[in-house]
């Protein structure tokens, strides 16, 4: 099991034959809207949820671990390990959005699991690029405190460190994800503004992972009706 325990919110009875494990986004927690809708979507088909903070994000203690690849890792393995001590004959599924899914991707690659289904929402496959470049001042920053604060617009800013900022060099998805028994769906907007479009084409398709496209979806595929067809997918392929 993982060094970290982080806070998470746990809808399992015990005698559940599927559990997901939801993952949040970067600047996100395990109280955004995706979440609260699978703590309430999943259940009602049967299916355990676990949703638990990223360091750094929510309410992990700040720096208590520091956010790190390594720490986030640990704390999707200790989620994993809660699981089966929650609900011993279930099946492990995964729901990970944005930097969630990048986090799986890695954890799939470089710890050993037993999740056999995962389901990517607007995937950040290509973090390694989105903090190649920051900001003029984020840089100085960086260079000059070792910590700079990013804000995507989403539910709180985060603190990235200069040693997060070269793990995200270090480990690129492109590169290192490795296929195994665990079988991938994806699904992803065409107007995503934060997670290029092309990079999640170009990874499926590298991968041959099954990706559905939301026409006019944003990041957060916020557009009506996609929220509804986010789950009803996720729901059909863990039942499936």
């Amino acid at each position: 099991m993982g060094k970290y325990i982080p806070p998470y919110d746990s809808i399992v009875k015990g005698d559940e034959k599927k559990i997901v494990i939801v993952s949040h986004g970067f600047g996100s927690s395990r109280g955004c809207p995706t979440a609260e809708t699978i703590k309430r979507v999943m259940p009602e088909a049967g299916i355990g949820v676990l949703a638990y903070d990223f360091p750094g994000h929510g309410e992990s203690e700040p720096g208590k671990p520091e956010l790190r690849i390594e720490n986030c890792l640990d704390a999707l393995e200790t989620m994993e390990g809660i699981a089966k001590e929650k609900a011993p004959e279930a099946e492990i599924c995964y729901f990970s959005s944005s930097f969630g899914a990048y986090i799986t991707l890695l954890y799939l690659t470089r710890r050993e699991h037993k999740g056999t289904k995962a389901f990517f929402r607007s995937a950040a496959v290509n973090m390694p690029e989105i903090y190649k470049d920051l900001e003029e001042q984020q840089e100085r920053e960086l260079r000059e405190r070792g910590y700079t604060e990013v804000d995507h617009g989403f539910d709180q800013p985060v603190i990235v460190t200069a040693p997060m900022r070269k793990d995200f060099s270090e480990y690129d998805v492109f590169e290192m994800y490795k296929p195994g028994a665990t079988e991938i769906r994806m699904i992803h907007g065409t107007a995503d503004e934060v997670i290029d479009p092309e990079a999640a084409k170009r990874f499926a398709e590298k991968f041959n992972i099954d990706i559905t496209w939301v026409q006019g979806g944003d990041h957060r595929l916020s557009i009506p009706g996609a929220e509804d067809k986010v789950m009803a997918l996720a729901k059909e392929f863990f039942l499936g």
